[in-house]
């Protein structure tokens, strides 16, 4: 809870700065590198917020996750997020 909380308050400090861009880590490069992808974020995070609570395993949790995005980039993020989750 607390490293998404982090989460969203660096999206906040970014969203008050008001950039003209904001350059994505785990990136589609065909994207442009719009500030909307912080609001996208802050979705991604809403959504998949709950998912630990109603998954089991980290391979649970992983499915949940790409059924809500399946065409997510980078399917390694998840699924070390996963892990990490589920280790603790």
């Amino acid at each position: 809870m607390a490293r998404r909380d982090a989460w969203y308050q660096a999206l906040d400090r970014m969203a008050e700065l008001s950039p003209r861009a904001v350059v994505a880590s785990h990136k589609d490069p065909t994207r442009p590198d719009s500030p909307s992808d912080i609001d996208e974020t802050r979705r991604y995070l809403d959504a998949v917020g709950p998912v630990p609570d109603s998954t089991s395993d980290a391979t649970e949790f992983y499915h949940a996750v790409k059924k809500l995005y399946p065409d997510r980039v980078n399917p390694w993020a998840i699924w070390l997020t996963a892990l990490r989750l589920f280790s603790e």
